[in-house]
């Protein structure tokens, strides 16, 4: 199993920033997150977007979206990257011109029904 998860702002808790796929603690992941981003060079928005609380003193949140299988991880993680970007999400993941990420092939039902319910789990936490 492997947490679905995303980064937000503090200040902005209900804005999802960047998502991601861990079967690490939530803890440590951000710890990795928040390492990588001080010592990267270059200008990965995920990177520069912690690198920016960072300066202000402030170090992201992390929340578990969902928990999935590990082979149903890339997709979801896909998925809901797709979803919450067309839902107004400023996200910073990063789609390389070589891989398929938001491809037109058809989502299976079950991974429709769980994006589905992980939508509803989010807007419950979001009236929170």
């Amino acid at each position: 199993m492997r947490a679905l998860y995303y980064l937000y702002d503090p200040g902005d808790p209900a804005v999802m920033r960047h998502i991601g796929c861990t079967k690490r603690e939530l803890k440590d992941r951000l710890r990795q997150h928040v390492l990588e981003a001080r010592r990267a060079e270059g200008d990965d928005p995920r990177f520069r977007w912690i690198r920016d609380l960072f300066n202000q003193g402030i170090l992201p949140g992390i929340k578990a979206l969902a928990l999935v299988e590990d082979n149903e991880a890339v997709a979801t993680s896909k998925r809901a990257i797709d979803t919450f970007r067309k839902t107004g999400h400023p996200l910073t993941n990063v789609t390389l011109p070589d891989r398929t990420i938001f491809s037109e092939r058809p989502v299976p039902d079950a991974l429709r029904a769980r994006l589905k319910d992980i939508l509803l789990e989010m807007r419950e936490i979001m009236r929170v």
